[in-house]
């Protein structure tokens, strides 16, 4: 059953992909939005769809919901390109992974750059802490 899932899911980022390029013509969606990921249900009735925009937040927001009103449009237009008894129901997400990604590599970037700010101490100065430490 999960092998299935997994072709599900393949499938519907292919299609999916397809027809937000070439079907749907809500000016509201962005040009450079790309489907990421879709996750499927086991039963295969549902399916939370992951995408992302190149642009702003605002543009984020506005091509989700754009998306979220076109889901029934885009589950009919999935109906005759798939060879499926049932179309998962679709719910469209903003995929926040390359933002997540881009935060963790500035951070540990800063925390390198900070570790190459510090000046290097020598063995004396690293003996004389220790002798300060052992003395108390």
């Amino acid at each position: 059953m999960e092998h299935r899932v997994e072709r599900v899911s393949v499938l519907l980022i292919r299609e999916l992909s397809s027809i937000i390029k070439n079907e749907v013509k809500d000016p509201r969606i962005s040009e450079f939005v790309t489907i990421t990921d879709a996750k499927v249900s086991k039963d295969l009735q549902s399916a939370r769809i992951y995408y992302s925009v190149v642009g702003d937040r605002k543009k984020e927001e506005k091509t989700g919901i754009a998306l979220n009103d076109a889901a029934n449009f885009i589950r009919v237009k999935l109906k005759t390109r798939l060879t499926m008894r049932y179309i998962p129901t679709l719910k469209f997400f903003l995929d926040e992974t390359f933002d997540n990604a881009e935060r963790i590599y500035s951070i540990l970037k800063k925390i390198d750059d900070e570790k190459k700010d510090e000046t290097p101490r020598s063995e004396d100065e690293i003996k004389s802490e220790e002798k300060k430490e052992s003395d108390k």
